[in-house]
């Protein structure tokens, strides 16, 4: 065939006028015998059929814990007193409470909904909760290789991990993308990082002091990262505020300081801020 021919004859039919192309079903005096639906669906189709439509869309899933510390790194820990024994004599001691991922996956919906609505200080929380983020996966990360290779030093014989007899396996729904998901990635990290210590401390390759630089440390840090999602104050502040400094904005600074400028200009968000609502921006 001749490309030539066949791009001519494109082209011809495409010149021909719309009103020569329309059938019956395009004419305006015909279309009304045809039932109509909501959403402009085909009016051929039944309106029965139309009528039920799919639901809302979920993302769901979920993971297998094997220890204790990344199942209360999960669901968190509330705030109480415990009865312990100190030199024979029963005291209650105060217990801090735990920000796990279901109470961080909560407040970060509150603080994304937020930032989406244009609020410089919401977007100012998510940016500073990524960054936790990032820091807490990259420690977390470079702790299990370092135990890893650890166990893979003892050429005269092979270790395997730890693990649990009864692992659980928990269940994950978060509405906010990448956050939730990301803090249950870290806290499944963090259990293969546990499992890996108890590992190289049953084989006498680690201290309690290594067990406490790697181990605990490591979950102050993601629990640290938890507890920023607490930290935000609602101020009912947008970009448009702060840039005509009224009221609004003034109260907002004078609690909360002042945000760098390519924050309130928006030039800086974090990767995974959602969308801007506001027709400013």
């Amino acid at each position: 065939m001749n490309t030539e021919a066949k791009l001519t004859g494109d082209l011809e039919i495409d010149e021909i006028e719309s009103s020569e192309l329309d059938s019956d079903f395009n004419d305006d005096q015909s279309r009304s015998a045809f039932p109509t639906h909501e959403d402009n669906a085909d009016p051929m189709v039944d309106p029965k059929l139309v009528s039920t439509r799919p639901g809302a869309i979920k993302t769901q899933g979920q993971f297998i814990v094997h220890t204790m510390l990344a199942h209360r790194l999960f669901y968190g820990r509330k705030k109480g007193t415990q009865v312990v024994k100190e030199n024979g004599k029963e005291i209650k001691k105060q217990i801090k409470p735990i920000i796990g991922v279901t109470r961080f996956g909560t407040n970060i919906n509150d603080i994304y909904r937020l930032a989406a609505l244009d609020e410089p200080y919401a977007d100012a929380k998510l940016i500073e909760i990524e960054e936790g983020l990032n820091e807490a996966r990259e420690l977390l990360l470079n702790n299990i290789e370092a135990l890893r290779q650890l166990l893979g030093e003892m050429s005269e014989m092979q270790i395997n991990p730890a693990f649990s007899i009864k692992p659980i396996t928990l269940p994950l729904e978060f509405s906010t993308p990448f956050f939730g998901y990301e803090a249950t990635r870290i806290v499944k990290n963090y259990d293969r990082l546990v499992l890996l210590a108890l590992t190289t401390k049953q084989t006498g390759d680690i201290l309690d002091s290594d067990w406490n630089r790697i181990v605990n440390k490591t979950g102050s840090k993601i629990r640290s990262v938890f507890l920023m999602s607490t930290q935000y104050r609602f101020t009912g502040v947008t970009r448009d505020d702060m840039a005509a400094n009224n009221e609004k904005a003034r109260s907002a600074i004078e609690k909360y300081g002042m945000l760098p400028q390519d924050i309130l200009d928006g030039r800086k968000r974090a990767k995974h801020a959602p969308k801007l609502r506001s027709s400013r921006l």
